[in-house]
């Protein structure tokens, strides 16, 4: 099968591969070029923890599915993920502040999930590069967190293993403003969700102590970045 299509705010959408009903299974590539941020808010608004307010994405993604009597099996890669132009609002149960991003290219891949009745039973995921560009952080009120750049290089996951290992992380640019104010609250807590109010607690069985997961970094590298300290809940205020 072969499907193109356009929306009339320009977004395009080409899917082509082959699908078989016995037993269930697809294989092809869907691209996707140019997808704003409020197409995606408008049918998933409900779904999503933010509030999309602009950006626009492409990828293109190779995939190989089949549902068969053992399980679910996916094949993945997204050799291309472009990402301009974002910005977003946190809703309140999630992130209590703004985001926006300027640019984001990815290499998503290979990725391999099977499934079976009682769930995941293997996930391996690899990114092999990660680059952003422009990330600014506004919390409600106070100066913004800003990142000029962030390249991560060789990630991998794999959730049977339960291992993240990633070859290099450099974050340039960074410009992190902390400031206590008069009441005592730091201005990076107050972009965190709100707790719910704790319900009684009734005693129940404790349930074993899941396996630690494993993570690595083999370099990491900061460049020119800046932390500033305000106090203002002390005369005079501290900086």
């Amino acid at each position: 099968f072969a499907l193109e299509t356009q929306s009339e705010r320009g977004e395009k959408f080409a899917w082509k591969g082959e699908v078989s009903i016995a037993p269930i299974s697809s294989r092809g590539t869907l691209t996707v070029t140019g997808l704003l941020g409020e197409t995606v808010h408008r049918f998933l608004s409900e779904e999503l923890p933010v509030v999309l307010t602009g950006g626009a994405a492409s990828f293109r993604a190779d995939y190989d599915f089949a549902y068969e009597p053992r399980g679910m099996r996916l094949n993945l890669a997204l050799p291309s993920v472009t990402l301009n132009g974002l910005a977003l609002t946190g809703k309140d149960a999630f992130f209590r502040g703004g985001l926006t991003l300027e640019r984001l290219q990815a290499r998503i891949g290979p990725l391999a999930l099977l499934g079976g009745s009682g769930g995941i039973t293997s996930l391996r995921a690899a990114m092999p590069q990660l680059d952003l560009t422009g990330l600014t952080v506004s919390p409600a009120s106070g100066a913004p967190l800003k990142l000029a750049s962030l390249s991560l290089k060789g990630a991998q996951f794999d959730h049977g293993a339960g291992r993240i290992a990633l070859d290099s992380l450099t974050l340039d640019g960074a410009d992190i403003p902390v400031r206590r104010d008069r009441n005592g609250g730091i201005n990076l807590l107050a972009m965190l969700p709100q707790k719910p109010a704790a319900a009684p607690q009734t005693a129940a069985p404790q349930a074993p102590a899941a396996n630690a997961w494993q993570v690595s970094l083999g370099t990491f590298t900061l460049n020119a970045a800046t932390l500033r300290l305000e106090d203002l809940a002390v005369t005079p205020a501290a900086r």
